[in-house]
């Protein structure tokens, strides 16, 4: 690994240690859905439903789940929904061999892919692998651009398959927005290893989802579930750390991640949404 890529995968990593006070045997790093608990592991469980019940999980779909870092989303695959076959993808290695050390009984294959190649023919695929539905808990804003992510998931589902994902939209004041304030969020985007191409305006995506062969598209605003719920929870835990934790770079990323979802809730600038369509 060189050192441009281990500098990305620091940037990627999530301090879990420093979020789940229970420490789940899967560590889960997602924002959560704070909209029924108060704890972040059940919070980061409920994001994941929300995200399978958008994409119909059932027991006879072969399930492709993008970005799934430690894995504690399989068990809800497999224990919620009762998917049986499920091949990942993911970029960091510490969360693969972790994965690979200790296989939910559903994975079938995992990769370990950068995210300009995701989806893309630079991925060693097995020939003619597709899938009835294709899903992101809270990294879909990572990849290259929406546009080209589209693109890449639908050559990957069958027809009828699929998509559902969690992203941030541009919200209906941004064309009014001063230009200091776009390129607040742009630089705050880049710092997250966010690309000023996975954000496009809302109105916009009836035309991207087409383009790419979905129909059938629905969007959820989960602001208040996940934004708002991930900050009021930062300020709790927060408190129930320790100094030296509270000091360290793990927990400047939580706090520097929950300020800027507070700026987005402020501004509305940006939306948090949960994406479904389906290929036609």
């Amino acid at each position: 690994m060189n050192r441009q890529e281990r500098k990305i995968q620091e940037q990627l990593a999530i301090p879990t240690n420093l979020l789940d006070a229970g420490l789940s045997r899967r560590p889960w790093s997602n924002l959560g859905d704070w909209s029924r608990t108060l704890d972040y592991s059940a919070a980061c469980h409920a994001l994941a439903c929300r995200v399978g019940r958008a994409a119909e999980l059932g027991p006879s779909d072969t399930l492709l789940e993008l970005a799934c870092g430690y894995g504690a989303s399989l068990d809800v695959w497999s224990e919620v929904f009762g998917v049986r076959v499920v091949d990942v993808i993911e970029r960091q290695t510490r969360a693969l061999a972790s994965l690979d050390s200790d296989r939910p009984e559903a994975l079938r294959d995992l990769w370990q892919a950068d995210l300009n190649s995701i989806l893309s023919q630079k991925m060693p695929w097995p020939k003619d692998t597709s899938y009835d539905a294709i899903v992101v808990v809270d990294a879909a804003y990572h990849f290259t651009g929406l546009r080209a992510f589209l693109e890449g998931s639908s050559g990957r589902l069958r027809s009828g398959g699929r998509l559902a994902f969690t992203t941030l939209v541009m919200g209906s004041n941004w064309a009014q927005a001063k230009s200091w304030q776009k390129s607040l969020v742009f630089k705050l985007a880049a710092g997250a290893l966010i690309p000023a191409a996975s954000l496009v305006a809302e109105e916009e995506l009836p035309d991207l989802f087409g383009a790419a062969g979905f129909h059938a598209l629905e969007c959820e605003n989960l602001d208040r579930e996940v934004l708002e719920g991930f900050t009021r929870f930062v300020g709790r835990r927060r408190g129930e750390l320790k100094g030296r934790e509270r000091c360290s770079a793990g927990w400047w990323k939580v706090e520097a991640t929950a300020a800027a979802a507070r700026q987005l809730l402020r501004t509305g600038l940006l939306h948090y949404v949960l994406l479904k369509a389906v290929k036609s």
